[in-house]
């Protein structure tokens, strides 16, 4: 697959193309697809970021960090879902110029 330096194209399908980079403290990844659905003529954008939840926090104690955790286990199990924040560091502004070249790169294919 080809590569925009900083943000590699992992897949490129009739319907979709997949991109990914890495965070620039390295544990998180970023995965972009553009996708055309010609049934209703729409071209969409999903982001996946792969990060982790709860241990952001200075805790007090094990045991506040234990009941963080139950609580978050209990609302997914009952409510089906958590909200939190995620955060991507860009690498600089060669890395923010990559992740908009794929951007068009990706809208391109599907605007003709």
């Amino acid at each position: 697959m080809s590569k925009i330096k900083t943000v590699e194209k992992t897949g490129d399908f009739p319907s979709s193309t997949f991109y990914k980079t890495t965070c620039s403290c390295q544990d998180h990844d970023l995965t972009l697809e553009v996708e055309y659905d010609e049934k209703i003529n729409i071209i969409s954008l999903n982001i996946y970021i792969d990060t982790e939840i709860g241990d952001f926090y200075e805790w007090d104690n094990w045991y506040q960090m234990t009941w963080f955790r139950i609580k978050t286990i209990f609302k997914i199990m009952f409510c089906r879902e958590i909200k939190f924040e995620a955060w991507f560091l860009f690498k600089g502004e060669e890395h923010i110029d990559d992740f908009i070249t794929a951007l068009r790169e990706g809208m391109e294919k599907f605007k003709k």
